[in-house]
């Protein structure tokens, strides 16, 4: 940035200073350009002017007694920049027009914005100072700038360059951020990705999100991968791994057994959400194209870029309204920890057994863990004890039989001296002593 800074015939430092002052940013094709020579490529173009981005609003200009002065405005941020560039030879210019009547220039389409100020000096030297109603400014510029690649600024507490997606920049690729909806921002979208395709920039779709990281996929040269075919499952089409996988971040590869097939993501996606599964007490899965259930978390795990590779396990079969349904776990892996045999994610299916419904208890059920004595009468708490006499038996048939220790347990309220001997003599009665 020194050097950019400099051409301008401006005091590196002191611009620093005052961007810092300011919680400002630089951002735009100066900033893009600056951040591929950080990274040691060439830019391929040279920028027309510096986008100076700083936080603040309208606010009425006020007189020595705090007095509102009628029809007068000002932008502190705006003045504080104007009072730095003017000793630098910088004059401010009618590009965009007054704050009254401002011009439809391209910004015009941005929001939050509060003023647009263009400064010249008598080389024909352009500074732009955009003013923006947030102090988030990074966030501002993420959601309201066209072009990825044009989502890059520079850092002034740390002099470095930073850009939204460090991957596709650095191959001097971009991608639109929105689809345009009016006829008017689509022709600019259009100029603007032309202008960029000119300085050397290649125009893809929009990569798949990510949750954690995008896989970077940038170690499909491991011998690992010789030799392996991808056929993808709608298309038809065979191809090898590597060649694949470099195509788009879109696709990914299923390994079912021993054989290697593939998807572009948004397909894939869009055919299980429609393939949808209840199967009882465990939840919903989402079947493949070859009918292979996965939980709903796994599907979530295909959803995202963090993962290129992913192998179906089989966990077991259930019936679902009399049809067999096949259910596997998916291990997720990047390029790096496939080559590593390094399972990056997982995405189980619950245990068999809590497909099975519970055992349901009968009139007659009896429950007698370790072989113990049972009593058959499950005694409420305040409830007298049962009569203690020969017919004892017959009064507790047809009850819910239980161990002695699942009565002592829930029952210790009753051991007070008044029912201890009562107790005893019932225990002795059901067990067949005297």
């Amino acid at each position: 940035m020194d050097s950019l800074i400099t051409s301008y015939g401006i005091n590196f430092q002191a611009f620093q200073l005052t961007i810092n002052s300011l919680n400002g940013l630089v951002a735009g094709s100066s900033a893009l350009a600056e951040y591929l020579k950080q990274e040691g490529i060439d830019p391929g173009y040279k920028p027309n002017d510096i986008d100076v981005f700083v936080p603040g609003r309208l606010e009425y200009v006020r007189d020595s007694r705090g007095h509102i002065v009628a029809a007068q405005y000002v932008i502190k941020s705006l003045k504080t920049m104007k009072d730095f560039l003017v000793p630098y030879g910088f004059a401010e210019n009618n590009k965009f027009g007054s704050i009254d009547k401002p011009n439809d220039g391209y910004y015009s389409s941005l929001e939050k914005i509060q003023k647009v100020t263009s400064f010249t000096n008598k080389d024909g030297k352009e500074i732009q100072v955009i003013v923006i109603d947030s102090y988030n400014l990074i966030e501002h510029i993420s959601k309201d700038f066209d072009l990825s690649a044009c989502i890059s600024w520079w850092d002034a507490p740390s002099n470095t360059f930073k850009t939204m997606d460090p991957d596709t920049t650095k191959r001097k690729e971009m991608y639109l951020m929105r689809v345009p909806d009016t006829d008017e921002l689509h022709a600019k979208n259009k100029a603007r990705a032309e202008k960029y395709i000119a300085r050397g920039f290649k125009l893809i779709e929009k990569p798949c999100p990510f949750v954690d990281g995008r896989d970077p996929r940038d170690l499909l040269s491991d011998k690992k991968f010789d030799d392996i075919e991808v056929t993808d499952i709608f298309t038809l089409d065979e191809a090898p791994i590597r060649d694949y996988l470099q195509k788009s971040d879109w696709n990914i590869i299923l390994k079912a057994g021993d054989a290697y097939y593939g998807f572009n993501r948004k397909a894939l996606m869009d055919y299980m959400s429609s393939k949808i599964v209840s199967i009882t007490r465990i939840g919903k899965f989402c079947e493949t194209p070859f009918n292979q259930c996965i939980s709903l978390d796994g599907y979530n795990q295909l959803r995202y870029s963090d993962y290129s590779i992913y192998e179906l396990k089989s966990a077991y079969s259930v019936e679902v309204y009399r049809r067999p349904k096949s259910l596997f776990h998916l291990n997720c892996y990047s390029v790096k920890e496939w080559i590593n045999d390094d399972v990056g994610g997982l995405a189980e299916v619950p245990p068999q057994h809590l497909t099975q419904p519970a055992p349901t208890l009968g009139p007659r059920t009896i429950i007698q863990p370790n072989n113990t004595p049972a009593v058959t009468r499950i005694i409420r708490r305040g409830e007298p004890l049962p009569p203690q006499n020969v017919g004892a038996r017959a009064h507790l048939e047809d009850i819910i039989e239980v161990g002695i220790d699942d009565i002592l347990a829930a029952h210790a309220h009753l051991m007070v001296p008044s029912n201890l001997e009562a107790f005893h003599a019932a225990m002795r009665e059901i067990n067949g002593s005297t």
